[in-house]
Order: structure tokens, then C-alpha cells, then sequence
């Protein structure tokens, strides 16, 4: 499942011509949108009749990072007091804060078929997190959204996210400073990167077909945009970055570390750098997760140490996933890997 969308020509507002061009690579344009106060904007005024968050966790096929991590995405670390489930609780909590809701918005994460499901915490089941499967296989993220709205009114909205992916801004402030909103508004930075992230009228979803596959990129975009107002926000910086791979994870807590605590990052609160220009020499962060038994002497640059991991005394791990019940011997140099029992593959 994922609604990752490539964005199209236009100022904010999406025909069924543009629809289909959302489902056409690679063509990728800067879409031009007005900014404005967040207390005006239109979008908030929808979310009035938010009914829930849904977040999207699902994969046809398991990966191999899955298999070395042992446990679902959302359980993996962003520090060591914190998973990605954590960020995505205080997330949803910051927005239901913002548009000052009565009672925890519900939190529907939906998982494929094949997904590890996470372990709900007491303060997940406090916020009103829920867990469902699937109903059906291969029903497609527009089919799993529609069939999600059977439960609701034509008017009722839906948040609709990625759970694999980090925010670099704030839920709230993403959502609600959108200049544009729509039956479905669709978020993306302006360089076209799609935002993962869209908010979704019931009623339209309804236009998606009851039974088989249904794409929403290539499909459910298109057949709603038929009868519906499809719009696209869009912001200047970048708003996230998807954990797909091993490296994806790495740049994700590097970033993540460098927005919570710029002053540690030795950069003075720039931005970090990715892509062929970033400086991988200096170090920008060291993850140890609780539970990992990391040696004093040992050294860790851009490194993810998990739960029941070791390494021990002079190691070094450079741009590494040291995974649950391995073991980093003395001296041991390790570098650009993921390594867990008895395996060890490249980060790519």
C-alpha cells in the first residue's frame, strides 16, 4: 500500500486530465501554490469533520530489511527512547491540538497482509491507535480506502498517510497552513516529490470501485477527479523522508536527530545535506537503541544499534544497522552494512 504521487502542471487544482497525469511517469512538474495564514485556511475548516488517521503500513511482498529487522517498521527506533510509532502518536496528537478536538482523534493503522503488525503500548491504546488487516488481498490502496469508508458519512474526512516515512515539519503545521483544499487534497513538495500524505472526503472515495484492484495513483485518482474537486498543496522544503530501504532508515534518523537537536549536529542548524554532495566524513549521528550492549571505546558513525545487538570493545561501525542478536567482534571494522544473525548484506 503506499499513495506516493507524483505531482503535475497546475496551480493547485487537478482535473480528470490532470489525475491521469498524476499516473503518468516521469513527468514531474513544480506545482505553484499561494501561502497564507494557517487560521484561514480552508483546509482547516474541512478537518472539522475529521474522522480519523489512517496509516498505511503494507507491503505485497516481505523484504529483506524486514526479515533482519524482526519486528514491524513502525517499531524501529528514531532514538533511543522513541520509535516511529511514538512520532506518529505525537504527531496525530499535535494536530488534534491544533483544531482543538474534544477526544483523540482514532488512529486506524492498516496493515497488509504479510505486514508485521507493531505492538499497541497502553499510551497507543490512550490515543485511540487501532490495528486492522487488509479485509481482502490485492484490493489495492484505493480499494482498502474505500472500503475504509464504508463506516462513514459522505462528508466525514479522512487523513490519509504513510506510516513509513519521517515528517521533517510538524503534522499540524503541514496540513493546516495548505492554501487549498478539496474533496481530496494531495500534498507535495514543490520540486513534485510526493508528501505520502492526502486528505480524502468519504463521499469520493465512494466513486472507487466495490470489488478488485484498485491503484489509487493510477486509477482512483483519475475516476474521482470525474466528479470531484481533486487539489494539490504543495511547500518549498522538503516535508519527509520514506524508509524503504536500509540507507532510506539511515538518512531518516539522520535527519530526524539533526531536527530535534540541530546543535548537536556540528552544522549550527543547517540543513542536512543528502544526495551526492553530503559530506558523510563528518559524523551526524550515533543510535543505541535500549537493550543494545555497545562497549565504551567502540565507535559508531551514522549507525543504528538495535535491541540485543552487541558490539564490542574497539569495533567500528561506519553507515550501519547492527540488527537484534548480533555481534560486532573486537576491532571488528564494519561499514555501509546490515548485519544481523548469521547475515550480512549492503546498505542500499
Amino acid at each position: 500500500m503506499s499513495i506516493d504521487l507524483a505531482v503535475s502542471e497546475g496551480e493547485g487544482v487537478v482535473t480528470a486530465a490532470g489525475a491521469q497525469a498524476l499516473a503518468t511517469p516521469p513527468r514531474r512538474a513544480v506545482v505553484r501554490a499561494l501561502r497564507q495564514p494557517a487560521i484561514s485556511s480552508p483546509l482547516r475548516e474541512r478537518l472539522r469533520k475529521l474522522r480519523a488517521v489512517v496509516l498505511l503500513d503494507g507491503t505485497i511482498r516481505k523484504s529483506a530489511f524486514a526479515e533482519a529487522i524482526d519486528r514491524s517498521l513502525l517499531e524501529l527506533p528514531l532514538a533511543p527512547d522513541q520509535v516511529l510509532l511514538d512520532m506518529w502518536r505525537e504527531q496525530i496528537g499535535g494536530l488534534n491540538h491544533e483544531l482543538q478536538t474534544l477526544h483523540p482523534t482514532p488512529c486506524r493503522i492498516v496493515l497488509g497482509q504479510s505486514t508485521r503488525a507493531p505492538a499497541l503500548r497502553p499510551q497507543d491504546q490512550a490515543a485511540n491507535f487501532t490495528i486492522q488487516r487488509d479485509p481482502a488481498e490485492l484490493r489495492g490502496t484505493g480499494g482498502v480506502l474505500r472500503d475504509l469508508a464504508e463506516g462513514y458519512d459522505d462528508d466525514d474526512m479522512l487523513l490519509v498517510v504513510n506510516a513509513a516515512q519521517v515528517l521533517l515539519v510538524p503534522l499540524a503545521e503541514l496540513v493546516l497552513a495548505s492554501p487549498v483544499a478539496g474533496d481530496v487534497t494531495v500534498f507535495a513538495s514543490d520540486d513534485g516529490a510526493p508528501v505520502s500524505l492526502m486528505v480524502v472526503r468519504c463521499g469520493a472515495l465512494r466513486d472507487l470501485p466495490a470489488v478488485g484492484f484498485v491503484d489509487l495513483k493510477e486509477q482512483g485518482l483519475p475516476l474521482m477527479a470525474r466528479r470531484h474537486d481533486i487539489r494539490v498543496a504543495s511547500r518549498a522544503v522538503a516535508a519527509k523522508i520514506a524508509i524503504r530501504t536500509p540507507k532510506d532508515y539511515i538518512e531518516a534518523v539522520a535527519a530526524y536527530t539533526h531536527a530535534r537537536a540541530p546543535d548537536l549536529s556540528g552544522s549550527g542548524g543547517a540543513e542536512v545535506r543528502r544526495g551526492a554532495f553530503a559530506e558523510h566524513w563528518r559524523r551526524r549521528f550515533s543510535l543505541v537503541e535500549h537493550g543494545a550492549l555497545v562497549a565504551r571505546d567502540a565507535v559508531l558513525h551514522d549507525t543504528v544499534v538495535l535491541r540485543n545487538a552487541t558490539v564490542e570493545a574497539g569495533a567500528a561501525c561506519a553507515h550501519s544497522i547492527i540488527c537484534g542478536g548480533a555481534v560486532i567482534r573486537r576491532h571488528e571494522r564494519v561499514l555501509r552494512q546490515v548485519v544481523s544473525v548469521g547475515r550480512r548484506a549492503a546498505l542500499e
